[in-house]
């Protein structure tokens, strides 16, 4: 009876370091659900939303089917990925950005590749994803699904994902969500350092697993290179950064964000110019003003700027 345990037990460690192969990771237990408004909600922000009805604003009259569709994987797409033809499909992997948060289903940078340049693309974004989520899902969609192309769009650096056991009896890797914000305050910061703030696994565990299968994550990832590769960090200073990467052919939507953000007074409801702006450039989850004398300000990507790096990816890719 021991020697049979004992046997088992090795079995159970050779499993472990045999690392198992990637898996699709997603942080979201349920998919978003519609209407969505992020944590800004428009019932705090009445005049405004009373001004933004007014002018015809383009989600004031918006149905749900004009919103999130998952196929049965629970990525943003209408099509199952064991019934896409991937030798003429391209694969887009990334965070809240590439999912395609607040905005509608036309509008996202994957159905815009696929409908407005002709280059059939299936949607990878997860929402609130760290470079670690996007990283693991593209090693698997590469070796799942060999698509003719991979583009990843990077997610911010202080998004951290522990990966820290592998279920054996369930078959799976166990992963844990350490700091999702976009930026940190000084005083989150400090909490970091806390256990109290830092899941049970990544302060206690063996790390040994987590490290073996970051090795071989970072093996796969240099044999697989061949995809395009595009970064969000600059949009923590401010979205003029972003131009370093999504080089717009026209400028005028990011400079007036950069005025109304350095002066918010500039801004007026009232302008249909202004107005048009806020309707191309932002997307659902828009963060409104308090009153109407301040400028909203920039949730998730709008239809204008998803544009501007559907346009760039063909540029730079497919030209």
């Amino acid at each position: 009876m021991l020697l049979n345990n004992s046997m088992k037990d090795f079995s159970y460690f050779k499993d472990m370091a045999e690392i198992p192969p990637t898996e699709f990771m997603l942080t979201h237990p349920s998919y978003e659900k519609f209407p969505y408004t992020c944590s800004y909600e428009f019932d705090d922000h009445t005049s405004v939303r009373n001004k933004l009805d007014s002018v015809n604003w383009r989600f004031s009259e918006e149905s749900e089917s004009d919103f999130y569709k998952h196929n049965s994987l629970g990525f943003r797409n209408d099509q199952d990925f064991d019934d896409v033809d991937w030798e003429n499909t391209c694969a887009i992997v990334g965070c809240s950005h590439v999912y395609g948060q607040a905005i509608e289903n036309h509008n996202t940078i994957s159905s815009i590749l696929t409908s407005e340049y002709n280059i059939p693309t299936m949607n990878f974004g997860v929402a609130g994803a760290s470079n670690r989520i996007i990283h693991n899902n593209a090693i698997h969609a590469m070796k799942k699904y060999n698509p003719k192309k991979v583009i990843i769009i990077w997610s911010y650096p202080n998004r951290n994902h522990w990966t820290h056991n592998y279920n054996v009896k369930n078959e799976h890797w166990e992963h844990t969500n350490i700091g999702g914000s976009v930026i940190l305050t000084p005083h989150e910061a400090k909490l970091m350092i806390r256990t109290d703030f830092v899941p049970y696994e990544f302060v206690h565990m063996d790390y040994s697993h987590h490290t073996l299968y970051e090795c071989q994550l970072y093996k796969d990832i240099h044999k697989l290179l061949g995809t395009v590769q595009y970064g969000a960090l600059g949009r923590n200073n401010g979205i003029l950064q972003e131009l370093k990467w999504i080089e717009p052919k026209d400028m005028t939507y990011y400079k007036m964000n950069s005025e109304f953000e350095s002066n918010p007074q500039l801004f007026d409801w009232d302008n249909l110019k202004h107005m048009k702006y806020v309707d191309d450039f932002y997307a659902r989850d828009i963060r409104l003003a308090d009153s109407l004398s301040e400028a909203p300000r920039l949730g998730h990507y709008g239809r204008s700027i998803n544009r501007d790096i559907a346009d760039l990816i063909y540029r730079k890719n497919f030209k």
